[in-house]
């Protein structure tokens, strides 16, 4: 288990069819025995704007955190996909959230593998990194983008890679992608990610700035893994990150299930961002 540079050092610094879903969590963390865990969840169903929460880090504190969960429906062109997540993460941050995440593959959903090692680049020059870094500065928030399709693989290979922001726009830290999804679910549709990812090896930590919350970086398939869960959990992690890109069919049957599974094993809470609609290729 791999924390990050800034893990261990503090800084202070301060509709479906639309493809767009809210809804409003207030989460509240209590101290037991050194440990934190849940003691509430309510919610309501909004249906118009970006997801957000609010975390209560340290009761005796009153410190509250409130996080924005961003729910798009990703297209195959990274220029055009930087300009909807810009308008969603600038209305969570006007609303008051201290983190925004986006969800897994926030660049780009292209299932024409040519198409896609020829349209993505490297993180650094990727749109819709270039946009989180203006807008995480320009708002002073906390920004995890649930991850990129880039290039830096081995062989020449893709990672799906999870980054997060400071309130600067610097990169606090990054997590690969570890669990590839190879499965042929049943209805035509084949994901090889193996066939085009290289995948991650570390299991990692971010400590966020001035806060009790510890985040544990996981990516979609992975939540199916709960010893990686476990494992981030039993270093410090209280606050499990899952961006996703699930299937309609697997996430019907299995979605909820797992993240209420990850949560009661870890005694952690769960951030879990999914894409929506139907994207490139009939997906």
């Amino acid at each position: 288990l791999r924390a990050g540079k800034t893990a261990c050092r503090q800084k202070r610094k301060r509709s479906p069819s639309s493809g767009l879903v809210a809804f409003v969590v207030d989460l509240r963390l209590s101290a037991c025995d050194g440990r934190y865990q849940c003691v509430i969840m309510q919610g309501s169903f909004l249906g118009d704007a970006t997801c957000h929460a609010q975390v209560l880090k340290n009761r005796s504190r009153g410190i509250f955190m409130k996080v924005g969960l961003v729910q798009f429906c990703v297209g195959p062109d990274p220029e055009g996909n930087a300009e909807q997540l810009e308008t969603m993460i600038s209305k969570a941050a006007e609303q008051g959230c201290d983190l925004v995440l986006t969800p897994e593959a926030s660049n780009i959903i292209q299932p024409d593998r040519a198409v896609l090692n020829q349209t993505v680049g490297m993180a650094e020059d990727d749109p819709v990194f270039r946009m989180a870094q203006r807008v995480a500065a320009q708002h002073s928030i906390l920004l995890c983008l649930g991850s990129l399709l880039v290039q830096g693989g081995i062989d020449g290979k893709l990672v799906n890679r999870q980054i997060l922001l400071d309130t600067t726009g610097a990169v606090i830290n990054s997590y690969d992608k570890i669990h590839l999804f190879d499965v042929s679910i049943g209805d035509g549709q084949h994901y090889g990610e193996s066939e085009i990812f290289t995948p991650g090896e570390e299991a990692i930590l971010s400590a966020l700035p001035d806060s009790e919350a510890v985040l544990g970086h996981t990516i979609c398939y992975d939540v199916r893994f709960p010893g990686l869960h476990q494992t981030l959990a039993m270093a410090g992690a209280n606050v499990l990150l899952v961006p996703a890109a699930f299937t309609q069919k697997t996430g019907r049957a299995h979605w909820h299930t797992l993240l209420r599974a990850r949560a009661i094993e870890t005694g952690s809470w769960l951030l879990a961002a999914g894409t929506c609609g139907q994207h490139a290729g009939e997906r």
